[in-house]
């Protein structure tokens, strides 16, 4: 996924704009930047006022499995008034 992601950001800086990429291992609650340190969303979120969000990944890395109940930590994704969710893989059925 992460070479996708790399892809699809390669060709949105090509068109013209302006983006920060941050990569994610099993959770986008701890996000990597390109200087290599770990950051908390919240983090990222007060480092880019005023940008827009793109999630690239699955939705199952934000719910919980034993209660398909949204994590708690997803409300730091509330700084970015608009955001979407790019779904790398087909969801499962439920």
């Amino acid at each position: 996924m992460a070479g996708l992601a790399g892809e699809f950001t390669d060709r949105l800086r090509e068109a013209g704009l302006d983006l920060y990429r941050y990569d994610y291992r099993d959770s986008p609650r701890r996000l990597i930047g390109h200087d290599g340190c770990w950051l908390p969303l919240a983090a990222v979120a007060g480092r880019h006022t005023g940008a827009r969000l793109l999630l690239i990944g699955e939705p199952a890395a934000l719910i919980n499995p034993s209660s398909d109940a949204a994590l708690p930590w997803l409300a730091a994704f509330a700084s970015w008034p608009e955001r979407g969710l790019l779904v790398t893989r087909r969801s499962p059925e439920r």
